[in-house]
């Protein structure tokens, strides 16, 4: 089979599967997706339609009637499961009486569901009914330099939902987490802190807390983020000892050798920005230390100018434990650290 068709094949299942688990889910009155489907939306109508649409709940809890809009070109999208005409009749009356009709005349019905389509059309407006198979085939059908970054797209984010779902390109393993030890006196020595010295304003228990908010941190990140802060420390500990105490760091050439294609290259690029996002990663061209371009990872809390990352690698280091950095990064189990 071509590698094309493949794609075509698999962004239409996986929309098609991801139709039938919202309408399952919303039978039981479970709707965590369709809001999440609201933040991920977005960005894919606006690169499939040419939309500049913003999701209007950000910008004001519960927005009224509308979940994405477009004030440009008075463009409105209504995210849905329940494909009703009730539903859109009273989408329009909510709409009028927000005087939002003023702004959003253009209106568009998305439902994400297997409801089925209706008919329906209100004077003053312009309105389309479509739902998750209409966007499947619209992907399908774009040339190749514009289905490729809309496919990566659809892969990162309903990767569950893909057949043969391909396992993270830096090896996902998924284990629960467990927290690190009572005392710490040994992480505490191997990083040269005294916490009875004044300058110090934490205790034994500040350093466990910050630990355990790092490794729920940890737990709450996909595996692509997990490994990518493995092979991060991973280089530090083996290829920059010197300064392993300082910086937590991995050239940008280490992450993507081997990496020959578009697919692989999206992935570091969106996991190294999904990273910089919650302020963990940080991307340097340069710095007074390093003259070539790097990836570095700080977790900086209680203790001015720690870097738990940093300190992690130092514990590990000096006890010989470097094989145990899977076990705390990937797996989240922090009992190693004592």
């Amino acid at each position: 089979m071509l590698e094309r068709t493949n794609q075509n094949d698999e962004i239409t299942h996986a929309l098609s599967t991801l139709s039938t688990s919202i309408s399952f889910k919303s039978k039981q009155m479970m709707f965590d997706d369709n809001r999440v489907m609201e933040t991920i939306l977005p960005a894919l109508l606006n690169e499939l339609y040419g939309y500049s649409l913003r999701d209007l709940n950000l910008e004001r809890h519960n927005y009224p009637a509308i979940d994405l809009g477009d004030t440009f070109k008075g463009k409105a999208v209504q995210i849905t499961a329940d494909g009703s005409k009730s539903k859109m009749v009273d989408t329009i009356g909510m709409l009028e009486k927000h005087g939002l009709n003023n702004i959003y005349v253009d209106i568009t019905f998305l439902i994400i569901s297997n409801d089925q389509k209706i008919s329906y059309q209100k004077q003053g407006y312009n309105i389309t009914i479509i739902n998750l198979s209409d966007i499947a085939k619209d992907i399908c059908s774009l040339p190749t330099d514009r289905f490729e970054p809309i496919y990566n797209y659809c892969e990162s984010q309903f990767r569950s939902y893909f057949p043969n779902n391909k396992q993270s390109i830096f090896q996902p393993i998924i284990s629960p987490s467990k927290d690190p030890g009572e005392v710490l006196s040994n992480f505490l020595n191997c990083n040269g802190i005294d916490l009875s010295d004044s300058w110090y304003k934490a205790t034994v228990n500040d350093v466990r807390d910050n630990l355990i908010e790092l490794k729920n941190i940890l737990a709450q990140l996909n595996d692509d983020q997990r490994w990518f802060i493995f092979k991060v420390m991973d280089w530090s500990i083996k290829h920059n000892k010197d300064d392993m105490n300082e910086y937590c760091i991995v050239p940008l050439s280490h992450m993507t050798t081997g990496m020959h294609n578009t697919r692989d290259d999206y992935k570091v690029k969106n996991t190294a920005d999904s990273l910089e996002s919650i302020k963990i990663l940080y991307y340097n061209e340069e710095s007074w230390k390093y003259d070539f371009r790097h990836f570095s990872i700080s977790f900086i809390r209680k203790i001015e100018d720690f870097n738990y990352f940093c300190g992690i690698c130092v514990f590990l280091n000096a006890n010989n434990k470097s094989s145990n950095l899977k076990d705390i990064i990937i797996d989240c189990d922090f009992s190693f650290i004592n």
